[in-house]
């Protein structure tokens, strides 16, 4: 089961013992439990997107060691040529940069705004 899967199950778990003990809790009990359950829920929510944000920062370093070693053999087979960013595999790992950065930023948005 993937981390934020896990994170999610146990969540989830602690919601259903909440509203367990919201049905059988007085009407301040009630209150107290319901927002205890959001303050969960919200926790919850935080730490998938924080695992979400590492699992992708570690494919972005991955895909710059990528570049780097596509533009080292490059450079090592052929000296005299140049690696630009027609070469296909090169841009590839500049699209595959981009988009993982847009990724991070989009998960760091949302857990700013949460």
């Amino acid at each position: 089961m993937a981390i934020d899967e896990t994170v999610k199950s146990y969540v989830d778990k602690g919601m259903v013992a909440s509203r367990e003990a919201l049905s059988k809790a007085g009407a301040a009990s009630k209150e107290a439990l319901t927002k205890a359950g959001g303050a969960m829920r919200e926790f919850g929510d935080k730490s998938v997107l924080r695992i979400e944000i590492i699992q992708l920062e570690g494919k972005l370093k991955k895909t710059y060691e990528n570049l780097g070693i596509q533009v080292y053999e490059a450079l090592n087979s052929q000296p005299e040529a140049v690696s630009s960013a027609e070469d296909a595999v090169v841009a590839g790992c500049l699209t595959e940069i981009a988009r993982l950065r847009s990724e991070i930023e989009r998960r760091d948005a949302a857990l700013k705004t949460k």
